[in-house]
Parts: structure tokens; C-alpha cells; sequence
């Protein structure tokens, strides 16, 4: 599998991709810092669903495009990609919640910190909307 991470905070993301890393459970592992970079990597591989993540983890609150303009811009491009989203935030918001799930692709809603137990909550959660 081949997950990505989609955050702006370089700290969260150098730790959530040691977690990812040592769980073994990813083949591969790709950090973006910016939502608009990650749009641009989905735009040039849309040809070739396989080429895209299985998973991507995203953040909500991030500066010049939040989480929510990346998903309404992803359900633009997305087309038969498999991708699935799970949403990993500081926010505790219920309309954030609410309006995530808003998006067929979005399976999780998980609050930061990341941890090993989180991560191995959305691998479960994953695998089980591919029933």
C-alpha cells in the first residue's frame, strides 16, 4: 500500500512518517508540506490509478488551501482513483466532522496527536470500506 501525508507542520509530519514507516504496513510513504503540491502529483498520475496513494491522510487546517478545498478540488480530478481519505486533525469541530464525511472517499475522522494505535485504527477502518 502507499500512503500519503498531507500537512503543513514539518515536525508533525517528520513524526507521523516515523510511525507509518515503522509499522510496516505502507510500501511507500510520500510527505507533502503543501495540499496544492499533492493536487499537482494526483493531476499528472490520474491516467494511471495505480500510481496514486491508497491512502492519504490529511490535515484540515492548513494556510493558502485547507483540507476541505483539497478534497473539493480532488473530487474534481479524482475519477476512478481508489484513493481513500482519512481526515487527521487538530480539530474537534463536529461541522468539521460532519462536512468530511460529506465526501464518499472520506472513511476517517481522526484527532492529533498521531500514534501507532491511531495508525493501525485507520489501517483497520481502511480495510474494512473495501469490502
Amino acid at each position: 500500500m502507499v500512503i500519503w501525508l498531507i500537512d503543513d507542520d514539518e515536525t508533525f509530519n517528520f513524526l507521523s512518517e516515523k510511525i507509518v514507516k515503522a509499522s510496516g504496513y505502507f510500501e511507500k510513504v510520500t510527505v507533502f508540506l503543501e495540499p496544492e503540491k499533492a493536487l499537482g502529483e494526483i493531476t499528472k498520475k490520474i491516467k494511471k490509478p495505480e500510481e496514486l496513494p491508497d491512502l492519504i491522510l490529511l490535515d484540515i487546517m492548513m494556510p493558502r488551501m485547507n483540507g476541505f478545498q483539497f478534497l473539493e478540488k480532488f473530487s474534481a480530478i479524482k475519477k476512478n482513483s481508489l484513493t481513500k481519505v482519512a481526515m487527521l486533525t487538530s480539530s474537534l469541530e463536529e461541522t468539521d466532522k460532519k462536512r468530511a464525511f460529506e465526501f464518499d472517499y472520506v472513511f476517517d475522522f481522526i484527532a492529533k496527536p498521531f500514534t501507532r494505535a491511531k495508525l493501525e485504527d485507520v489501517v483497520r477502518n481502511f480495510h474494512s470500506t473495501k469490502k
